[in-house]
């Protein structure tokens, strides 16, 4: 009687093992979907599609296709490198305003070498095929100077593009703000300030003591004139106090 006893505790304890396992498995299996080709991943939650919203760049701005102009920031310019014709896409905007993109297509590309100049004051670059803006970012990057050779690429449909991108210097590379750099030039800069504060804060108690005396003797000089003259003393004689 014991044994059978014994036997029906295992069969239970065995029915409730198999239920959780079943269980387990019917969760695991909820997230699927079934079709006649098998079954599929769980659907995953996506997010709606913006609309693609394109322009072309044009050396600083790009005019998209929903009549909106912005400016490209100028590292973008420089870095990518964007060359004049390239189509950008809208990325995303801020509350300001600002805009940033993405290269959606590259217009074909030749390479130019010519010579760095300037022209009513503003950057370019000087090729067979013509004069071509640069960006400024580009050549304060390359720390490039008037008569430094470049390589510059041009779109390859239009090879009088009035802007250049600027790809290389002769003899001279990118120059790369380092982060170290950077917390240097601001420490330098602290020490600066802070030294200036206490020149400034050293004049200041110097003028306020300088002001206190000035203050001091006026009060002095007043008091003395104000001071009633007192009479001279009577000497008194021995005889007089006889």
């Amino acid at each position: 009687m014991k044994t059978n006893d014994r036997q029906l505790e295992l069969a239970l304890s065995s029915l409730k093992a198999a239920k959780s396992s079943l269980n387990l498995a019917i969760d695991l299996l909820s997230g699927f979907s079934f079709g006649s080709s098998g079954f599929s991943s769980p659907q995953q939650k996506q997010e709606p599609l913006r609309p693609l919203i394109t322009g072309d760049f044009d050396g600083s701005k790009v005019k998209l296709s929903d009549g909106k102009i912005y400016d490209v920031a100028p590292n973008y310019i420089a870095k990518a490198p964007l060359v004049y014709g390239d189509v950008l896409k809208l990325d995303r905007t801020t509350k300001e305003g600002k805009a940033y993109f993405k290269q959606h297509k590259r217009v074909r590309r030749i390479r130019e070498d010519g010579v760095i100049a300037k022209k009513d004051g503003k950057w370019v670059v000087v090729t067979s095929s013509g004069s071509h803006k640069l960006e400024p970012y580009a050549v304060v990057g390359f720390g490039a100077k008037e008569g430094d050779e470049a390589t510059v690429l041009l779109p390859e449909g239009n090879k009088t593009a009035p802007f250049a991108a600027m790809e290389k210097v002769a003899g001279k590379e990118w120059k790369e703000e380092k982060r170290e750099e950077k917390s240097e030039i601001k420490e330098s800069k602290d020490k600066e300030v802070k030294k200036e504060e206490k020149k400034v804060g050293e004049e200041n108690s110097q003028r306020a003591k300088r002001e206190m005396q000035t203050v001091k003797k006026k009060v002095e000089k007043r008091v003395e004139k104000e001071e009633p003259k007192t009479s001279p003393k009577k000497e008194v004689a021995d005889d007089d106090l006889r």
